[in-house]
């Protein structure tokens, strides 16, 4: 059986991440700046299902996991990260997932609360 999986998917941004902070310095010598680098999702799949779950049927939640960039200090140009050896760079947290419904109907029951339109606010904020 073959569906669309994008007219059954809402995509979840803000998703709870823990942080790690590091001081590094800043612009001027003396100044000192706060880093913040997510470290991993404080939720798991199982309690994105049961939020969503109110909606319709959830049959498939994805955390989304990423690369991450550094500046060149030769070219002053951001590239992707690589580790040593070249081998794959190394993932973070994005802060967003992926939400997928068993319908249509239920992805649009949950989108229609779930998502504002324009400037407004939605009705419901998980």
């Amino acid at each position: 059986t073959s569906y669309d999986r994008k007219k059954l998917t809402l995509y979840v941004e803000n998703v709870a991440m823990e942080f790690k902070e590091e001081e590094v310095d800043g612009e001027k010598d003396d100044e000192k700046k706060t880093k913040k680098t997510p470290i991993r999702y404080i939720v798991k799949h199982g309690d994105i299902k049961k939020l969503f779950n109110e909606y319709g049927k959830v049959s498939y939640v994805k955390l989304r996991y990423g690369g991450f960039f550094r500046k060149d200090e030769e070219t002053d140009e951001m590239d992707k990260y690589k580790s040593p050896k070249n081998r794959k760079s190394p993932s973070r947290p994005l802060g967003s997932a992926f939400v997928e419904f068993t319908s249509v109907e239920e992805m649009d029951k949950a989108a229609k609360v779930l998502i504002a339109e324009g400037d407004e606010e939605p009705s419901t904020v998980l």
